[in-house]
């Protein structure tokens, strides 16, 4: 694999936008975990995807994927369509926990999981990757802060551990399916695994 100039544009563009973003429980600036998905991506997507070009494409969608959420909406999507087409616009939009049609308000946590989760299982194998990378990297803050924090560390979450690692669950099947065999799948589960361990006592 070799990354072009346009990754170069990428990365500088979701450093520019996510520049005062920091993570949850955390000082650490926000494009380390737009780093460390991009990462994971880049070393597990030539198994589904031979194309070299659309390759760095799923790479950069890796650096953007939280752009249209967190950064603006669809102002932000027609900048990602201008700078990087289409394609990859509508990709970052694909990974885009949004609200339904028509809905001016954000939804709440449910109902964008829910969205969410429908739009991952109709998705393309590539799109289903970058999910699963963002999610493990998720996850593995998650274990980190359980470690460090203890408990305490889910009181930054909108829904409770329990609903929380449900979701998770959720998605895990979803890519289960759509990921037959892949090594990323496995990876998945231990994380998750991980973390449920981290789960309140009853």
């Amino acid at each position: 694999m070799i990354l072009t100039e346009r990754f170069d544009k990428a990365l500088l563009f979701a450093s520019e936008l996510h520049r005062k973003q920091k993570r949850k429980n955390s000082t650490a600036p926000y494009v380390c975990h737009l780093l460390a998905v991009a990462a994971l991506v880049i070393e597990n997507i030539e198994s589904i995807c031979a194309n070299q070009e659309e390759v760095e494409d799923y790479v950069i969608v890796a650096l953007l994927h939280d752009a249209i959420e967190d950064q603006g909406g669809m102002p932000t999507y027609e900048r990602i369509k201008q700078q990087f087409g289409a394609k990859i616009a509508d990709d970052v939009l694909l990974l885009s926990h949004s609200a339904p049609d028509g809905m001016t308000e954000r939804a709440s946590k449910v109902v964008r999981n829910e969205i969410y989760l429908k739009k991952i299982r109709s998705a393309p194998q590539e799109i289903v990757l970058v999910s699963c990378c963002d999610k493990i990297h998720n996850l593995r803050a998650m274990h980190a802060d359980s470690i460090s924090m203890g408990e305490k560390f889910w009181s930054v979450f909108s829904q409770s551990p329990h609903d929380t690692m449900d979701n998770y669950e959720k998605l895990g099947a979803v890519y289960a399916e759509k990921l037959p065999n892949h090594r990323i799948i496995k990876l998945y589960y231990e994380i998750v695994a991980a973390v449920k361990n981290a789960l309140p006592k009853d």
